[in-house]
């Protein structure tokens, strides 16, 4: 098997993007709303999720430090309370029409994988963990 290459690594996230865009997209507006199983969490609340991260991840391979200085105040921000999290997360998203939020996700993922198309295999990129 061949090692996997950050293209590789892209065009399989790319893949599942899209098929999760092929799922989510013909939802009507209520189906938005529906409850997963994470707790308290709606389909647009996992949609919201994803976009947040990648918006992260792209800045942190376009804007290294800019990536840390995000973290430094995500972290202290989202360890507040028990609800932090979810609002430093998914607060802008919540207030998202459901065209609106595809949108931004579909944004997101776009902006995430031109900035891992710049990236070399061997790069180490900033994240949140240790």
């Amino acid at each position: 098997m061949d090692k996997p290459t950050v293209a590789s690594i892209t065009a399989d996230l790319i893949a599942e993007q899209d098929a999760l865009d092929a799922v989510v997209a013909p939802l009507a507006t209520e189906d938005w709303e529906r409850a997963t199983p994470s707790p308290g969490w709606a389909v647009r609340d996992q949609i919201g999720h994803l976009a947040f991260f990648d918006m992260t991840a792209a800045l942190a391979i376009d804007d290294p430090e800019g990536f840390v200085t995000h973290r430094e105040s995500f972290v202290a921000a989202a360890f507040a309370s028990a609800t932090s999290a979810d609002d430093a997360t998914l607060g802008e998203t919540r207030a998202m029409s459901a065209p609106e939020l595809l949108d931004h996700w579909r944004r997101q993922r776009a902006d995430l994988a031109a900035a891992a198309a710049t990236c070399a295999d061997d790069a180490r990129i900033e994240w949140y963990g240790p």
